[in-house]
């Protein structure tokens, strides 16, 4: 019975991590392309959905069975909760909040550059790149891995 307890604060802990962390990568960092097909929009849904219905399920059985901590597991369980809430929120608040799950999309963040974009930037003169450091392992000046002084 103990053990069984440890595994589900154990799923418990893991679950609500993974929901507060989404929740501020979504809320942080803004979305640079949306995601492909309606597929995947729906099963990142469905897992949106799932996940506080998972945290209200397990924090129901470890109330009844856990018998320490249990303020811990309320905070935890309610920072989850309202983290879980704000992606679903996020998710349904606007249209690109609906293909991308992020909170701000910006459709150049972090996009490929074309062609002319790359030409520009390689033809501009780059400074001058810092010698190199040297690592203990490295060989000595002069010699190349499995090769003696005189070559």
């Amino acid at each position: 019975m103990k053990n069984d307890a440890t595994k589900i604060i154990r799923i418990f802990f893991l679950l609500s991590i993974l929901v507060i962390l989404t929740f501020l990568w979504r809320f942080l960092v803004p979305a640079h392309e949306e995601s492909e097909g309606n597929l995947l929009i729906g099963f990142e849904i469905l897992l949106e959905l799932a996940a506080p219905v998972g945290l209200v399920a397990l924090f129901v059985q470890l109330w009844s069975r856990y018998e320490g901590g249990k303020p811990a597991l309320a905070l935890t369980f309610w920072i989850a909760l309202v983290a879980s809430l704000g992606i679903l929120f996020m998710r349904f608040s606007s249209t690109d909040g609906w293909y991308t799950g992020h909170r701000v999309y910006q459709p150049g963040y972090g996009a490929v550059k074309t062609a002319p974009q790359l030409a520009a930037i390689t033809a501009s003169p780059s400074p001058p790149s810092p010698p190199r450091r040297r690592g203990p392992l490295s060989p000595p000046r002069g010699e190349r891995y499995g090769e003696g002084p005189g070559g």
